[in-house]
């Protein structure tokens, strides 16, 4: 067995964790009213996720995608395609340090539950590298959260796309 998987096993057995997108999944397929979603980067490997985030929003799910230097992102050409009234997508680029990013992985529903964690979403953020977080159930924190992203906008720390 290798070792992620014995891993695996451990967490699973002594906090009753399950894996990042088993979460992700959960979440964004479960969303009625909206999604707040944050990605450092965006691999191939998440396109099923992004065809049901590109329907939830055609069917008036708000989505709130926050991306850090889109141009530089190949994973998100297609939901590009989709953005509109329901999908807003927010893109942080910093001129001044080219080594500055936004860096954060948070994704909130419903302003009701709120998974913050380590991982990108990628093939080894959501499955093969060592990733942590932890799923709130707390509208309170889902809306400071979602004040956070408004005040980030209106700041224009994000542009939107």
């Amino acid at each position: 067995m290798e070792f992620l998987s014995k891993l695996y096993i451990i967490l699973k057995l002594t906090l009753n964790a399950r894996t990042t997108m088993n979460v992700v999944q959960s979440m964004i397929n479960g969303a009625e009213r909206n999604i707040l979603i944050t990605g450092y980067s965006l691999s191939s490997y998440f396109s099923e996720l992004v065809d049901t985030i590109v329907l939830k929003s055609q069917r008036g799910v708000f989505v709130k995608f926050f991306v850090n230097d889109i141009d530089k992102q190949l994973g998100f050409d297609k939901i590009l395609r989709y953005k509109g009234r329901f999908l807003k997508i927010y893109n942080y680029h910093q001129e001044d340090d080219k080594m500055a990013a936004f860096h954060a992985k948070v994704i909130s529903v419903d302003q009701q539950q709120t998974l913050i964690t380590s991982a990108n979403l990628s093939y080894h953020g959501q499955q093969g590298n060592i990733e942590l977080g932890t799923l709130i159930g707390s509208k309170q924190i889902a809306r400071q959260i979602d004040d956070v992203f408004t005040k980030l906008i209106f700041y224009k720390v994000f542009s939107e796309v």
